[in-house]
């Protein structure tokens, strides 16, 4: 049985923020799921008996060598692509980078990884999430500077 595709897949991203403001972003590779060369917040599935913000932070030191530390949820989402037979429920998490400098740990899985303005995000290939997470923190960032949230479908 296969994970998304037999069976839901659930699993947990974070958006880290480094200390310049800048965010950190992965490509993936080819060995990837899906989604490939697209970029992403990285992230990854929830083990058995394991919390979301746990397997946030295990997978991104696990794939990048780095430490974060977990601020708030920025949303919950459905990726669910009947044409491909794909189906996710993946929570995305804020947060900052705490301790490491990161690499690629699994250069078949993540081509290229990089601290991004959100200027900068706007404008790359995005993975099916990622695009999602995107819309969410913009929605964010206006609210905060006094901005009206727009109507959501």
């Amino acid at each position: 049985m296969k994970i998304g595709v037999d069976y839901i897949g659930t699993s947990a991203g974070i958006v880290i923020v480094g200390s310049d403001g800048k965010i950190f972003m992965a490509q993936r590779g080819r060995g990837a799921r899906d989604d490939v060369d697209k970029w992403e917040f990285p992230g990854g599935t929830i083990s058995l008996f394991e919390s979301r913000e746990r397997a946030a932070q295990r997978n991104v030191l696990d794939k990048y060598g780095i430490k974060v530390g977990i601020d708030k949820i920025l949303g919950v989402y459905d990726v669910i692509d009947k044409k491909r037979k794909d189906h996710w429920v993946s929570t995305t998490f804020t947060g900052r980078h705490i301790k490491g400098t990161p690499r690629i740990l699994y250069p078949a899985k993540c081509r290229n990884i990089g601290w991004f303005s959100l200027d900068e995000i706007g404008k790359m290939d995005l993975s099916r999430i990622t695009r999602l997470n995107y819309r969410d923190l913009i929605a964010e960032k206006k609210i905060s500077k006094g901005k009206t949230k727009s109507h959501r479908k």
